[in-house]
């Protein structure tokens, strides 16, 4: 992304007219043009035609994996997508042929980094297998020269400082779940005895964190029942220096359909995010991540997948079942296993495209490049438009005057 004062724009806008294809080399340009033009090839802006290259896509070779280390939660959160069943850990010999598998899709198909999500059930629950899978990790990044990133996916109920001590050492990252502030999470993310909340736990997981200079990434998940508290969160958030997105709920496809639907209604997403942004406004964070702050919109580059489901993307339950989404994880969208030679060929030959290319209102919208279409397994369930398209439509113009401000104040500016 690029933020132009009205010289430059002036400049760059000149560089275009009557030039709907691009411009070459036996076009006549000004010393300001080829300045401009040389400091937006030098940034990845342009590219040039022809020569392969793509800067639109970033880490385009990553494949990801999201591994659940154990189906057992100390928690009982109102929107989980895991089925309740009797908990059970992954199996080390099975955690094993998972990683295998992992790898053999990367090396089959040409990725060159793997990133691992260690998630549950809660995976904080077992820790030791994280230490166990992380070192067989870099045996097998060793052997082949995939680069490797993990994170793992907490409630922040539970996690001792020694355990802190070793996510940070093995340069692991660490995604905290919080929704709100007090009985605003509270509320929707209870203890599995329902007896309390959870916030207090997780706040005195967030201050050791932060002690030991490990800083985690905020999810926040945004239903009817805390999306009145968004702007107080925020504020905490910000005052702390943490990084967070947002989730808009989606209801679990492995419930029962009884279930209560806690979605938001669009109105009041847009109105309470509003007020969250005016507050970013006030107090711009110098870390990178108002680009991803809207649910499953990206304004940082162009791109045809809001997510890697069915693209890039492997969910491996506690039995090493694969499946398209962790929302997905039902018997009957058991696609594979970790045994497969190529669980990701498994899994795209058995997951349809996604919804917004079919839909003819999305092939003209403007920002189809940037949300790509909303959740594509929400939108394959409904002949509908995907049901967040009202707020990103309202919403991304104001992600972008964020982001813009975010650059112009933290941001070496590129004089011509």
């Amino acid at each position: 992304m690029v933020v132009f004062d009205p010289p430059a724009f002036q400049v760059f806008n000149n560089l275009f007219k009557n030039k709907s294809k691009g411009f070459g080399s036996k076009d006549v340009l000004s010393e300001q043009q080829e300045k401009l033009i040389n400091k937006l090839f030098k940034i990845g802006f342009f590219n040039r035609v022809g020569t392969g290259e793509d800067f639109s896509l970033p880490n385009k070779r990553m494949l990801t994996a999201w591994i659940s280390i154990t189906n057992k939660c100390n928690l009982d959160c109102l929107y989980c997508y895991v089925p309740k069943s009797v908990g059970s850990n992954l199996d080390f010999k099975i955690g094993t042929n998972i990683i295998d598998a992992i790898f053999r899709s990367a090396l089959i198909n040409n990725y060159n980094k793997v990133k691992i999500k260690y998630s549950g059930g809660e995976a904080s629950l077992n820790l030791k297998l994280v230490g166990f899978l992380h070192d067989y990790l870099l045996q097998k990044s060793a052997v082949t020269g995939i680069e490797i990133q993990e994170v793992l996916l907490t409630n922040g109920v539970f996690l001792p400082e020694v355990e802190i001590d070793n996510l940070k050492q093995n340069n692991i990252g660490v995604m905290v779940s919080l929704d709100g502030i007090g009985q605003y999470h509270d509320d929707q993310r209870p203890m599995f005895s329902k007896d309390k909340g959870s916030f207090s736990q997780v706040l005195s997981t967030l201050n050791l964190l932060q002690d030991k200079n490990l800083t985690p990434f905020i999810s926040i998940t945004v239903t009817k029942l805390n999306v009145l508290g968004l702007t107080n969160l925020v504020e905490f958030l910000l005052a702390r220096e943490l990084p967070f997105g947002f989730n808009f709920y989606r209801k679990p496809l492995s419930v029962q359909t009884n279930e209560e639907d806690l979605s938001a209604h669009n109105e009041i997403l847009i109105t309470e995010l509003r007020k969250v942004f005016e507050i970013i406004r006030n107090k711009l964070p110098r870390a990178n991540y108002l680009g991803t702050l809207l649910d499953r919109t990206n304004i940082n580059y162009p791109h045809e997948h809001s997510c890697g489901v069915g693209n890039n993307y492997i969910v491996f339950d506690q039995n090493g079942q694969t499946y398209p989404c962790h929302m997905k994880m039902t018997d009957s969208m058991k696609f594979a296993n970790c045994y497969s030679l190529d669980v990701l060929d498994d899994i795209k030959k058995s997951f349809e495209d996604n919804f917004f290319r079919k839909h003819s209102a999305c092939h003209t919208c403007a920002w189809l490049s940037i949300c790509a279409g909303g959740c594509p397994v929400m939108s394959k369930h409904k002949d509908l438009m995907p049901p967040h398209c009202e707020v990103y439509k309202v919403l991304l113009p104001e992600i972008v005057e964020l982001k813009s401000l975010q650059l112009l104040a933290y941001t070496k500016s590129l004089a011509l």
